[in-house]
Protein backbone atom coordinates (compact mmCIF):
# COMPACT_ATOMS: atom_id res chain seq x y z
CA UNK A 1 0.00 0.00 0.00
CA UNK A 2 1.14 3.61 -0.87
CA UNK A 3 -0.38 7.01 -0.02
CA UNK A 4 0.10 10.54 -0.55
CA UNK A 5 -0.17 12.56 2.11
CA UNK A 6 -0.09 16.51 2.53
CA UNK A 7 -1.16 19.67 4.27
CA UNK A 8 -0.90 23.18 4.00
CA UNK A 9 -1.52 24.01 0.25
CA UNK A 10 -3.26 26.68 0.39
CA UNK A 11 -4.49 26.64 -3.12
CA UNK A 12 -0.60 26.63 -4.10
CA UNK A 13 -0.87 26.13 -7.59
CA UNK A 14 2.33 24.53 -8.32
CA UNK A 15 1.96 22.29 -4.70
CA UNK A 16 -1.03 21.20 -6.62
CA UNK A 17 0.04 19.71 -9.57
CA UNK A 18 2.25 18.35 -8.31
CA UNK A 19 0.02 16.73 -5.81
CA UNK A 20 -1.72 15.60 -9.06
CA UNK A 21 1.19 14.07 -10.84
CA UNK A 22 2.75 11.93 -7.99
CA UNK A 23 -1.00 10.55 -6.93
CA UNK A 24 -0.70 8.46 -10.01
CA UNK A 25 1.18 6.15 -8.33
CA UNK A 26 -0.06 5.86 -4.59
CA UNK A 27 -3.51 4.25 -3.78
CA UNK A 28 -4.97 6.79 -2.11
CA UNK A 29 -4.36 10.68 -0.78
CA UNK A 30 -4.77 12.30 3.00
CA UNK A 31 -4.83 15.96 2.99
CA UNK A 32 -4.53 17.06 6.92
CA UNK A 33 -5.94 20.37 6.59
CA UNK A 34 -5.36 23.87 5.02
CA UNK A 35 -5.74 23.19 1.48
CA UNK A 36 -7.46 27.02 1.03
CA UNK A 37 -6.77 30.21 2.34
CA UNK A 38 -9.16 31.19 4.76
CA UNK A 39 -11.71 28.82 3.43
CA UNK A 40 -11.72 30.76 0.27
CA UNK A 41 -11.35 29.01 -2.50
CA UNK A 42 -12.22 25.67 -1.09
CA UNK A 43 -14.83 24.12 -3.10
CA UNK A 44 -13.41 25.08 -6.04
CA UNK A 45 -9.66 23.42 -5.41
CA UNK A 46 -11.96 20.56 -4.32
CA UNK A 47 -13.62 20.50 -7.59
CA UNK A 48 -10.58 20.83 -9.66
CA UNK A 49 -8.86 17.53 -7.42
CA UNK A 50 -12.26 15.83 -7.88
CA UNK A 51 -11.97 16.08 -11.82
CA UNK A 52 -7.97 15.56 -11.75
CA UNK A 53 -7.62 12.55 -9.13
CA UNK A 54 -8.03 8.69 -9.96
CA UNK A 55 -7.59 7.54 -6.63
CA UNK A 56 -9.51 8.47 -2.96
CA UNK A 57 -8.88 11.41 -0.83
CA UNK A 58 -9.69 11.97 2.95
CA UNK A 59 -9.19 14.90 4.22
CA UNK A 60 -9.76 16.95 7.42
CA UNK A 61 -10.32 21.03 8.11
CA UNK A 62 -7.53 22.79 9.23
CA UNK A 63 -7.45 25.82 10.93
CA UNK A 64 -8.42 27.58 7.62
CA UNK A 65 -11.36 25.25 7.10
CA UNK A 66 -14.53 25.38 8.82
CA UNK A 67 -15.70 21.83 9.65
CA UNK A 68 -19.45 22.11 8.93
CA UNK A 69 -18.57 24.10 5.17
CA UNK A 70 -15.92 21.62 4.34
CA UNK A 71 -18.54 18.32 5.49
CA UNK A 72 -21.45 20.06 3.27
CA UNK A 73 -18.87 20.20 0.35
CA UNK A 74 -17.40 17.05 0.62
CA UNK A 75 -20.74 15.37 0.22
CA UNK A 76 -20.67 16.88 -3.50
CA UNK A 77 -17.89 14.51 -4.42
CA UNK A 78 -17.47 10.94 -4.66
CA UNK A 79 -13.75 10.98 -4.65
CA UNK A 80 -13.20 13.28 -1.84
CA UNK A 81 -13.97 12.34 1.34
CA UNK A 82 -14.06 14.09 4.83
CA UNK A 83 -12.65 12.12 7.30
CA UNK A 84 -12.69 14.22 10.49
CA UNK A 85 -13.02 12.59 13.60
CA UNK A 86 -13.14 9.10 11.79
CA UNK A 87 -10.95 6.09 11.47
CA UNK A 88 -10.02 4.58 8.25
CA UNK A 89 -8.88 1.19 8.83
CA UNK A 90 -6.72 -0.98 6.03
CA UNK A 91 -5.36 -4.06 6.27
CA UNK A 92 -3.42 -3.79 9.48
CA UNK A 93 -3.03 0.24 9.67
CA UNK A 94 -5.49 2.42 11.05
CA UNK A 95 -5.31 5.60 10.24
CA UNK A 96 -7.25 8.42 12.68
CA UNK A 97 -7.91 11.61 11.95
CA UNK A 98 -8.41 14.70 13.67
CA UNK A 99 -8.74 18.26 11.90
CA UNK A 100 -9.66 21.56 13.37
CA UNK A 101 -8.05 24.87 13.67
CA UNK A 102 -6.73 27.23 16.85
CA UNK A 103 -3.16 26.12 18.48
CA UNK A 104 -4.85 24.73 22.04
CA UNK A 105 -2.22 21.84 23.31
CA UNK A 106 -5.15 20.52 25.31
CA UNK A 107 -8.10 19.43 23.61
CA UNK A 108 -9.96 17.23 25.50
CA UNK A 109 -11.89 15.57 22.95
CA UNK A 110 -9.09 14.74 21.53
CA UNK A 111 -7.56 12.85 24.19
CA UNK A 112 -10.66 10.84 25.10
CA UNK A 113 -11.19 9.69 21.70
CA UNK A 114 -6.88 8.53 22.08
CA UNK A 115 -7.53 6.59 24.81
CA UNK A 116 -9.65 4.51 22.62
CA UNK A 117 -6.70 3.49 21.04
CA UNK A 118 -4.51 2.26 24.02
Amino acid sequence: MKFLAFVDAHLNKEALNNIIKNSKEVDFLICAGDISWFGVGLEKVLQELERKLEKPLYIIPGNHEEEKKLEVICKKFSKINNYHKKTLRINNLVFFFWGGGGFDPFDENLELETKKFK
